[in-house]
Order: C-alpha cells, then structure tokens, then sequence
C-alpha cells in the first residue's frame, strides 16, 4: 500500500473548492505509488459530465520543490508532449497545501501500463522519450542531477556498513570503472532528462503513449543517461541481460527523432552501467535504511517507519552485473 496520507471526503472537498472542476463524486487511494499519495478522484463538471483526476499529496518534496517540475510538465504539454500537467485553480495557482503538505491535481490519463514491453511498446517509448528531450531543449531553469557520480561514491560509503561481501565487492569494482570513465567523458549533448522513465511512469491507450508521468526527478543532464535509464527497464530480461530486439528498437526509434552522436555511440555501454548502479544504489538505500533495519529486528511493518515503497535490489544488482561485463569485457 503506497498511500500514506489518508483523506477524508470533507478533506478532499475542501481542496477543490477554490476550483471549477465541479462536485466531488467519489475517491479512492492508488496502491501503485512509491514515494507519495495519489488518488483517483471523480467529479461531476457544470455540464453534468463525470471526469477523473489524479490528485497527488507529496510526501518528500516541500512547496519550494516543487515549482520547477510544476513549470517543467506545463511546458512540455505546450510543447506538444503527452505529459499530464497540473490543473490550475481560480487564482491561478497549481500548488496548493492539503493535509499540511503540497498537492496537486492533474487529469486522468486514459490507459494503462504495459509488465511485458512488446517491441512496438519499445519503438513507442523510445521516440516519445526523443520527443521530450527535444521539446525540452530551451526549457529554463536548469536543475543539475542531484544522483549523479558524487552522489553514488557517497551512497557507497554509507551503504558499506550494510552489504555482504559480494554485494560490497561488486559496487566498489563499478564505481572504480565509473570513475575511470567519468574523469575522461567526452561532452555529450545535455538537456531535460526525465531520468525515472520506468514502465511504471508510462500508460498506453489504443497501442500509443498516452502519457508520461511522474517527472519528479527531472533534471539537466546528458540525454544518454536518461536512455540508458529507460533501456534498462524496458529492455532488461530477468537474469539482468539486454534483450537485444526491444533494445534495438527503442534505439531505433529514439534516433529516428534524435540521432546520436558518434560521442554518445561510444559512451552508450558506460551509460547503461551508470544508469544501472543509480537504481540499485537507490534501492540499497531505502532496504537498508536505519528505520528499515530496526524494523526487521523488532517485527515491525517496514513501511509503516519509513514513506517509502521498497523495491528488491537484487533486481538491478543483475542488471549491474551484466552491465559491468559489457563495458569493461571482463
């Protein structure tokens, strides 16, 4: 269950009273989240007609965050792009407090996800996500990656108290090779990356994207990074390989909007491990954060201690093995 703050129909009523969106049907809690509270909430407009919204209560971010990523979806919709933005209320204002934390309210997209890409779901993403990029180029203002390099040796230093020695050995070996990479990279083209393009973050409709979501990681990096995040997720088989089909076609159809660069070219097998070692070093993290670690010593529910849905690390721990021996051959 990801919904951490509940709400009652007086609560959510209130919310939407500086609004014209009409009368609150009913609502209900999305199990699917991982850091905040989303519901899907149905209201009945002026004209009688019953529409659907998403409304998201953040549990991490504070009302100062949040304004670049609000900009940043209300941007790329004007661009063209199929990216949900948030609903501005009378006074023009799209962020607003409910339950002592910042919220916003989106319209439903129609669709849904897809657990087993289809190499037309691959093709499909891989252009929408070229779409975004370059609907984003002069987008301002710029917030630099905060889960880059640095972040990752830190992360390590932390996490070494808490892994076994195989675990150890194995992110000790890839941020050496990182490193070794990082401090001779070429310049690469930059822009607006998404940089948590999963699955989880798109829906279908009709066999096209429907929308792409959840942008609060959005930040200015190296556009390959952000391909080589969605690769992993969309192309990864379940012994951490790369299924060469799919992952062929998102390369395709990505560059058919945005050719790389013969710099990218070079670059893409260091991307993937990068990209790699970020989610698994996210995942280590919150498995094994000091909260989680006293849960499993007292029995407790470890989502109850600490607002996060926690993903198995051994997951992209796969995918970093295979990663590593495509870069380095060894």
């Amino acid at each position: 269950m990801s919904v951490y703050t509940h709400l009652s129909h007086d609560q959510i009523e209130n919310f939407l009273k500086p609004y014209s969106l009409g009368a609150l049907i009913s609502y209900k809690g999305i199990s699917s989240g991982v850091e905040n509270s989303n519901y899907f909430v149905s209201l009945k407009n002026p004209a009688g007609k019953e529409c659907e919204y998403v409304l998201t209560i953040f549990e991490h971010l504070n009302a100062d965050d949040l304004p670049f990523y609000v900009q940043l979806t209300s941007y790329l919709y004007q661009q063209g792009c199929v990216v949900p933005c948030a609903i501005a209320d009378k006074s023009g204002a799209q962020i607003k407090m409910l339950a002592n934390k910042p919220a916003l309210i989106v319209p439903k997209a129609e669709g849904g996800h897809c657990e087993r890409p289809s190499l037309i779901q691959c093709e499909k993403i891989g252009a929408a996500l070229a779409d975004v990029h370059l609907a984003g180029k002069d987008f301002q203002p710029l917030v630099k990656n905060p889960r880059g390099l640095l972040w990752l040796q830190q992360s390590a230093s932390y996490l070494r108290a808490f892994l076994n020695e195989r675990e150890a050995g194995l992110l000790s070996k890839t941020l050496q090779t990182l490193d070794v990479f990082f401090a001779a990279k070429p310049a690469l083209p930059r822009g607006i990356i998404h940089a948590d393009l999963f699955r989880d973050n798109v829906l279908f409709a009709n066999g096209e994207v429907s929308a792409l979501i959840d942008f609060y990681n959005a930040c200015f990096d190296d556009w390959l990074y952000d391909v080589a995040i969605t690769a992993n997720d969309w192309c990864s088989t379940e012994d951490g390989g790369l299924d060469v089909k799919r992952t062929e076609a998102l390369l395709k159809h990505y560059q058919a909007v945005r050719p790389f660069t013969d710099e990218e070219e070079a670059c893409w097998s260091a991307y993937l491990l990068m990209a790699a070692c970020r989610f698994w070093v996210s995942r280590l993290l919150d498995w094994h954060h000091p909260d989680k670690g006293a849960a499993n010593k007292t029995g407790q529910d470890k989502e109850s201690l600490h607002p996060v849905t926690m993903k198995d690390p051994s997951e992209f721990e796969r995918i970093v093995v295979d990663r590593l021996v495509r870069f380095t051959g060894a």
